[in-house]
């Protein structure tokens, strides 16, 4: 965004006038998707590797732990898949 200031001095404003190309819908849905998978990711690292990882001592012990978290995670993300289709697919009927 770019200001504008008109100089004629019986009608002095300022004006906003955009700058630059713009974006389209599509790259503003893949932005927003990016940034909530990568905050989903660092979330699920906080909230549950971290604490697992940390609850044990023996390296074997410690990537068993990263094992089953990861199925955790898959099925976190099933559960979301199903979900997500179960909107899509059922929107129609209630709206």
């Amino acid at each position: 965004m770019c200001l504008v200031v008109d100089t004629q001095p019986h009608d002095l404003h300022i004006r906003a006038q955009s700058v630059g190309s713009a974006v389209s819908n599509q790259a503003i849905t893949y932005l927003v998707g990016t940034c909530l998978g990568v905050l989903a990711l660092a979330a699920f690292g906080a909230l549950v590797l971290v604490p697992a990882i940390s609850s044990y001592q023996r390296p074997l012990e410690r990537v068993a732990v990263v094992i089953l978290s990861l199925f955790v995670l898959a099925a976190l993300v099933g559960v979301g898949v199903l979900l997500g289709a179960l909107i899509v697919f059922e929107w129609p009927r209630f709206f």
